[in-house]
């Protein structure tokens, strides 16, 4: 039976049957009819007539079952509410697991796009491009390539090697950058020199054929001369040019200590065959004394040249000369510039050669 006297309470079993349930813990019973039944409630109840022992026990069994329907309902709440949150929980890692997934997607196909436009970017240029002002020549075969430049000069690059050269030549210049080996015969154009950019030097001639080579090793480059005459020199330091004029020297260059060296060849080795010819106005000479040749350009444009035998007793020169189209004086100016010499005007009719100090 359960009594309330003041703020207390009492339960008590009374007449329990068999198969009637357990009356729940004291303590526990006593927290629930405070939560359900106030002071207030239980001051304000009385009873019309008096209640019987057994409906006493009645009312209390009716009072616990609605107890445990009550309770069963919160429960249930409970159970529901924490169901819900493993769902949202489980549905909140399925998320993040796709969205780290898609970022991952995104980034990876990010970066293969940068590489297929890098690799784009560094496919050599179609020829015919008209857009495309230079024009690159790689070599990633295992044999040299033979390139025809705008000019009709010819390059021949080794493997592992590339060249870049204006699609069509401009202005006064001829200009190649070479990485790599490349050997360069070169069409005579006196009036636009022809340079080869090249491991830190700069080669310039006007109608030769010479082998530049960037793979001796680290920071060094070699620049042998084949026929004519060359002028090479330091792109980023004051030193002076050097002239190159005899056949088969090789220039060695160590661009870690920007200083060159000369190497000649051996005095046994013969002297490369000298061939002159002249048809008409078009005089051909390879490897001709350049005593000689002021006197054949004497003759041919009715000039006094002097010149000191000396100075000149080494010297030869390979190359054509059309006496009824080319100017003497440009003529002369380029047999000078190779040769490291300079030319002196007396008059129309007299000039003078002279080795320069440098």
């Amino acid at each position: 039976m359960l009594s309330r006297n003041g703020n207390s309470f009492s339960v008590r079993n009374t007449n329990m049957k068999p198969g009637k349930k357990a009356i729940p813990p004291l303590g526990y019973l006593k927290q629930i009819i405070r939560h359900y039944f106030s002071d207030e409630e239980w001051k304000a109840f009385h009873a019309d007539h008096a209640i019987t022992e057994n409906k006493t026990e009645h009312m209390h069994q009716h009072i616990l079952n609605k107890i445990a329907e009550i309770e069963a309902y919160r429960t249930e709440r409970k159970m529901k509410v924490v169901r819900i949150s493993k769902y949202l929980a489980a549905a909140s890692i399925l998320l993040l697991v796709g969205l780290g997934t898609w970022l991952v997607y995104r980034s990876d196909n990010q970066m293969l796009n940068k590489q297929n436009t890098q690799s784009t970017q560094n496919v050599v240029p179609n020829p015919s491009a008209d857009t495309q002002p230079w024009q690159i020549v790689r070599n990633d075969a295992d044999y040299s390539k033979r390139v025809t430049l705008p000019d009709s000069s010819i390059a021949t690059v080794f493997p592992k090697s590339e060249i870049k050269f204006e699609r069509v030549f401009k202005g006064q210049l001829r200009t190649v950058y070479l990485i790599g080996k490349a050997k360069f015969q070169v069409r005579k154009n006196p009036r636009r020199p022809f340079s080869v950019y090249a491991g830190g030097l700069k080669t310039t001639a006007l109608g030769t054929s010479f082998t530049i080579n960037t793979q001796e090793g680290k920071h060094h480059v070699s620049v042998k001369l084949h026929t004519g005459k060359i002028k090479v020199t330091q792109v980023n330091t004051r030193q002076a040019p050097v002239y190159i004029s005899a056949i088969g020297t090789t220039l060695m260059y160590d661009a870690a200590k920007q200083m060159t060296a000369i190497i000649k060849l051996n005095k046994t080795t013969p002297k490369p065959a000298a061939f002159l010819e002249r048809k008409g106005n078009l005089i051909t000479m390879k490897n001709i004394p350049l005593k000689q040749v002021i006197s054949l350009l004497n003759e041919a444009y009715g000039l006094q040249i002097n010149a000191d035998e000396k100075e000149i007793r080494q010297i030869t020169y390979t190359g054509q000369v059309d006496v009824g189209k080319e100017d003497a004086q440009q003529v002369l100016s380029d047999i000078c510039l190779i040769n490291n010499m300079i030319l002196i005007k007396i008059s129309d009719e007299e000039y003078s050669i002279q080795k320069t100090n440098k």
